[in-house]
C-alpha cells in the first residue's frame, strides 16, 4: 500500500493530467526517468511546445505551498532530465518549456486549488 506522501503525489499527477488534458496538451508520457536526473513528471505538447511539468501537491500549507518545493535544486534536476529526453528524442526537437502546476488537495482527494506556472524555469 502506498504511502500518504506517494498516494497525494499520485492523486495529485492525475489531476494535473487530466487538467492538461482538458487545455488541449497531447500527454507523451508521464514519470518518465532520466537516470541521476531523477523523473519527468509529465511530458506534453501543446502550440509546438514541447512541455515538461513538475506536479507538486500538497494536503495543506503546513510545510508552505507546493510550488515552493521547486528549489534551485529541483529546477537543476528537471533540466537536466529535460535535456535527457530531448537527446533520448531528437524528433521531438522544438520550443522547450518548463511548467509547474501546484495542486492542493481535499481529505478526499478533490483538488481545493490548481495552480499552472508556466514557463518557470530556464530550459536547458
Amino acid at each position: 500500500m502506498p504511502h500518504r506522501r506517494q498516494k497525494t503525489g499520485n492523486t495529485g499527477e492525475v489531476v494535473a493530467r487530466t487538467y492538461l488534458e482538458e487545455q488541449g496538451y497531447f500527454i507523451l508520457a508521464q514519470n518518465w526517468h532520466a537516470g541521476r536526473w531523477g523523473e519527468i513528471d509529465i511530458i506534453a505538447q501543446k502550440d509546438g511546445e514541447l512541455v515538461f511539468v513538475e506536479v507538486k501537491s500538497r494536503r495543506g500549507t503546513g510545510f508552505g505551498k507546493p510550488e515552493e518545493a521547486v528549489n534551485k535544486l529541483k529546477q537543476a534536476k528537471l533540466r537536466g532530465a529535460g535535456q535527457a529526453y530531448i537527446t533520448a528524442h531528437p524528433q521531438l526537437s522544438q520550443r522547450v518549456r518548463f511548467d509547474v502546476i501546484a495542486i492542493l488537495l481535499s481529505p478526499a482527494d478533490d483538488a481545493i486549488e490548481l495552480k499552472h506556472y508556466k514557463s518557470v524555469i530556464n530550459e536547458p
